[in-house]
């Protein structure tokens, strides 16, 4: 996944694990790693402003107005700060792209992320990954977890 394409919205629903409700259990260790440390970014920019840690907080995660709250405090936060804004959609795009490598079902699909490809041509064939520099892994079945 492209990280200019994701919304403002997609990355709060992935912060408050409204994307994940039926994903979380098909992340490996390196996403759930990689969504920690999106929250933690999150959280850091935010240090100081209880409205927005609140937000943070999964007992206020289904409160109303939380994702609002979010939402808009990041938008302003993403658009003011270009660095805070790469970093937030880089980590945000990483974890979708363990998401979608994951639930894989198709037939020929490919998948370019930070200069790795995945080819899948069926998904119980081969899954060329990792690919870069001329060099192919190949490995049959499901995607290896990285």
């Amino acid at each position: 996944m492209d990280p200019a394409t994701l919304t403002v919205g997609a990355i709060v629903s992935l912060i408050l694990n409204k994307v994940l409700d039926t994903s979380t259990g098909k992340l490996t260790e390196a996403g759930l790693e990689k969504l920690n440390q999106l929250r933690q970014r999150v959280q850091s920019k935010f240090e100081g402003n209880n409205k927005v840690l609140a937000t943070l907080d999964p007992v206020n995660a289904d409160a109303e107005g939380t994702e609002e709250t979010l939402k808009s405090y990041l938008q302003v936060s993403m658009d003011t700060d270009p660095d805070f804004d790469q970093d937030v959609r880089q980590l945000a795009a990483q974890v979708y792209q363990e998401i979608q490598v994951d639930n894989t079902q198709g037939r020929n699909v490919q998948q370019n992320f930070g200069g790795t490809n995945t080819q899948i041509n069926d998904s119980q064939g081969p899954v060329l990954s990792d690919i870069r520099g001329g060099t192919i892994n190949i490995t049959y079945g499901t995607p290896p977890k990285s």
